[in-house]
């Protein structure tokens, strides 16, 4: 979860918006450490869970990422949204990436072996711009840290 904060940092004058979901939006729901940026979007509801324990976020929340993504140029997505491999968790995800496939105009970039492991079942990952199941080190080169591999090919 240290590498998504450290993301969320690293984009925060970047983004239009950053919308977090998944164990990560139940710790900094629990820290409050977003709660006076109006860029980071977290769960205003969830399912299965008490607040900053959901195993999936609620319907209203679904319906405000799904807004936000309407009108993205460029979507990147790393993380499910709630405890997907549970089907009655994993309506968030499936709403989330039928939203970002809607969105016809915008860069679809998607990283982490869960997210891309939804999709492929899912049968949208071949609707994605750029699809790679290296999560922490897509993650990492995106928040500006060198990685060992690529500093070999230098």
């Amino acid at each position: 979860m240290k590498d998504k904060a450290s993301l969320i940092n690293s984009f925060i004058n970047e983004a239009d918006w950053i919308l977090v979901g998944g164990k990560i939006a139940n710790e900094l729901l629990k820290s409050r450490q977003y709660e006076n940026q109006p860029k980071v979007i977290l769960p205003v509801d969830g399912v299965g869970g008490d607040f900053g324990q959901y195993l999936d976020i609620g319907p209203k929340s679904i319906q405000i990422f799904k807004d936000k993504l309407k009108t993205a140029k460029t979507i990147f997505w790393n993380g499910n949204l709630g405890k997907s491999e549970e089907e009655k968790y994993a309506q968030s995800t499936q709403n989330i990436a039928q939203a970002v496939v809607s969105n016809v105009q915008a860069v679809k970039i998607v990283s982490g072996g869960d997210t891309v492991g939804f999709l492929n079942k899912a049968g949208l990952a071949e609707k994605m711009t750029f699809v790679s199941s290296g999560g922490g080190a897509t993650l990492e080169f995106l928040s500006g840290k060198k990685l060992p591999g690529l500093e070999v090919l230098k």
